[in-house]
């Protein structure tokens, strides 16, 4: 498989040229350790090396000999190698002696040094569009917030791409295969998550399979605010009363594995008595997964159209994150105690913030720029800055500014 490279390289380059370890951290199947390898001399990869959890517990020195930068995958199979190359960086003073990727968070161990102002840690995601398509984007995040915009026609994806991309998802390993065969790959992922990692991570007496139900109802309400209450109703029927600790311990391992990701909410100061209200929105980090756990397909997702729009909206979230963490931004959504909502609010710095709405077909254009218009005139500015860009995040082939003010920049139009 060629290597397809990724926007997180400039953030993986800066940190072994600052601190003396990168930790990767991501989803299985995302490319942690594929990236990794551009900028590796040696390796040792802990889900495959005979005898490397036993060497690690005893004498995990012992893995930490290579050229640098050396990579220790999936290092968290075995803990005590973070404390073993947080006591090297300190005796060892170079930049950028290991990278260590991880798809399951080893955070709860109270043994374990945090690791502060010794290693980086980076985010990744499965690719973005404009990573799994290739090519310059004609439009750039860091464009948007520089005020350097230009009109453009570029040929985009028509819904059925859309649905596909949806359905595949940004996982290296599939661009490349049927997309039947994705689909079915990416039903084992998640009953794997099930199976393997709820036993290995779960003290409790519930069946291991409860998360697949948990997924499916998370899946029927991506891209929403559904709190605990929502989601225990939606199990009610299937499941019965599920004790609410019992929803916290599946939906935390759901966070520490990086299947789930919560989008917080974005609570600005306001002109107006609104107040917003705070709770996160749940995504699969790939919205892939949701549609996995739903066991949908092109064709059945093509009748459900809601259900397709909030897909739609957590795809575009996955690549604006991952756009966004280029810059050091990170990404909120807004709703209000009048019902203004606004999808993603990308925020870089104080008083430096971007609000977008996302919306599948120019059939929603007018309303969701209008919805923008009365959030600016909303958030005292005064306080918070004006926002760099107002944008509706759509389909189509054209990138532009309307009278209004407002862009309108096709999803796979954009880059970082």
């Amino acid at each position: 498989m060629v290597y397809q490279s990724r926007i997180i390289e400039a953030e993986i380059q800066a940190g072994l040229e600052n601190v003396g370890a990168v930790v990767i951290e991501g989803p299985r199947g995302c490319g942690k350790t594929e990236t990794a390898r551009e900028f590796s001399r040696s390796e040792v990869l802990l889900d495959g090396l005979s005898g490397s959890y036993e060497v690690a517990g005893v004498d995990p020195g012992i893995l930490l000999e290579g050229s640098i930068p050396r990579l220790l995958d999936e290092w968290q199979l075995a803990p005590a190698l973070w404390n073993a190359v947080r006591r090297r960086v300190d005796s060892d003073q170079r930049k950028g002696q290991f990278i260590l990727t991880g798809s399951a968070s080893a955070d709860k161990d109270p043994a374990r040094h945090p690791g502060s102002l010794r290693f980086l840690r980076v985010a990744m995601r499965p690719m973005s569009l404009r990573e799994s398509r290739g090519g310059d984007a004609p439009v750039s995040m860091a464009g948007l917030f520089s005020g350097n915009f230009d009109n453009v026609q570029e040929a985009g994806m028509d819904g059925r791409e859309y649905l596909e991309a949806i359905v595949r998802g940004g996982w290296p390993g599939l661009q490349n295969i049927a997309l039947t065969s994705a689909s079915s790959l990416l039903t084992s992922y998640i009953q794997d998550i099930a199976r393997i990692d709820a036993k290995r991570n779960l003290e409790t007496r519930k069946r291991p399979e409860f998360l697949l139900t948990l997924a499916r109802s998370l899946a029927r309400n991506v891209s929403t605010e559904a709190g605990p209450g929502v989601l225990l109703a939606d199990l009610r029927p299937s499941e019965g009363d599920v004790h609410p600790d019992t929803l916290r311990r599946y939906l935390g391992l759901l966070e520490s594995l990086r299947i789930v990701e919560r989008q917080p909410a974005w609570l600005p100061l306001l002109r107006s008595a609104s107040a917003p209200r705070k709770s996160s929105k749940i995504h699969f980090v790939d919205p892939s997964l949701a549609v996995a756990s739903l066991g949908a397909t092109t064709d059945t997702l093509s009748g459900d159209p809601r259900l397709v729009g909030l897909l739609f909206e957590s795809l575009a979230v996955r690549d604006i994150r991952i756009y966004s963490q280029a810059l050091g931004g990170r990404v909120s959504h807004y709703r209000d105690s009048d019902g203004l909502e606004v999808d993603a609010i990308v925020s870089c710095g104080e008083g430096t913030w971007i609000a977008c709405e996302i919306k599948m077909g120019s059939g929603a254009l007018d309303v969701a720029a209008k919805n923008l218009l009365r959030f600016r005139e909303k958030v005292d500015t005064t306080r918070v800055g004006v926002p760099a860009e107002l944008v509706v995040i759509t389909t189509g082939d054209f990138s532009y500014r309307r009278e209004d003010g407002v862009l309108v920049i096709p999803l796979s139009h954009l880059g970082s």
